[in-house]
């Protein structure tokens, strides 16, 4: 026991008399590598300063370089640039995208990011319709979907264009049906029994808004319809 004591004390004397691993800054200027290997060889060495090459994406990494500092406040819009402080400032960002070099843009990179998505939403519709943020895109055109009245108030329209279409037919069809009943009473009171219901039924939908606002509205007060 008393011999493995001083060697124990004569280990540890050693271990903190080992001289420190220092590493010596990178020489000024360099060529391109990693930022982290940049970092790890102990940064740029005076007067260069840590300039960023390219922006790293997925698995590939950022590549730095020591170059000597930029002027303050000399690089202009697009040009290559190395810190924020480098671009003049009316586009004082400096920021690059993916594998690419950082260059000074009006907007920071997430302003940039934001814009590009706003870009995108209000594209217009494939099938040529300028709908609102509350109406849905159809083939038959913006379907309002915010309130029940509105909702109600574009299937009415459609259903009277419908109805107004289908009646048109059934008078063409009426007047060919007395056109070629020859005499015969039979096919003649037919057609004119069609051709009035017909009428009848194209009336009714010219003045179903009016008679729907005066019964729903007026005297029933139905919930939504007065929106």
């Amino acid at each position: 026991m008393k011999r493995v004591t001083p060697l124990l004390l004569f280990l540890l004397l050693g271990l903190f008399s080992l001289p420190k691993v220092t590493f010596a800054a990178v020489s000024c200027p360099s060529g391109n590598m990693t930022c982290k290997e940049l970092d790890y060889n102990g940064g740029c060495d005076s007067p260069c300063v840590r300039a960023l090459v390219t922006q790293g994406a997925g698995l590939s990494s950022a590549t730095c370089a020591c170059k000597i500092a930029l002027e303050e406040g000399s690089i202009k819009e697009g040009g290559v640039c190395q810190t924020d402080g480098d671009c003049v400032s009316s586009a004082p960002n400096c920021w690059g995208g993916a594998n690419s070099s950082p260059t000074c843009h009006t907007m920071t990179h997430t302003e940039a990011i934001a814009d590009a998505n706003s870009d995108v939403s209000t594209e217009s519709s494939p099938l040529g319709h300028d709908c609102g943020e509350t109406e849905l895109d159809t083939a038959i055109g913006c379907i309002p979907i915010s309130s029940s009245s509105d909702l109600i108030g574009f299937v009415l329209k459609w259903a009277i264009g419908i109805g107004g279409g289908i009646a048109f037919l059934l008078i063409v069809y009426s007047g060919f049906i007395i056109l070629t009943s020859q005499g015969d009473p039979k096919r003649l009171q037919a057609g004119q029994e069609l051709l009035s219901s017909a009428l009848m039924g194209l009336i009714l939908l010219i003045f179903s808004v009016f008679i729907l606002r005066i019964i729903g509205i007026d005297i029933l007060s139905i919930p939504g319809l007065s929106q």
